[in-house]
């Protein structure tokens, strides 16, 4: 019974790890884009580069979120048929 939750508690626990991960590298982004410094002369191509950035990394975020819902309801109901 205990092999059977397993692979889905390291699912949850992997997806967690990785959401993070990326969460530290927005806070990391948010603060850059938080420096006036970046829009001086319209930012240029440092400014477009970062918000490009964040863009994709906002995405993988909501994509990690959907992933770890999905893994956490699939061990939540492993979890229920075991009791």
């Amino acid at each position: 019974i205990r092999l059977r939750l397993r692979p889905l508690e390291i699912a949850v626990r992997r997806t967690e790890e990785e959401m993070e991960r990326l969460i530290a590298d927005l806070r990391a982004l948010d603060e850059c884009l938080a420096d006036p410094g970046i829009y001086a002369n319209a930012g240029g191509d440092g400014l477009k580069s970062l918000v490009v950035e964040k863009s994709a990394k906002d995405r993988m975020l909501r994509a990690l979120e959907d992933q770890w819902l999905a893994a956490s309801d699939a061990l939540e109901s492993a979890r229920e048929q075991v009791q």
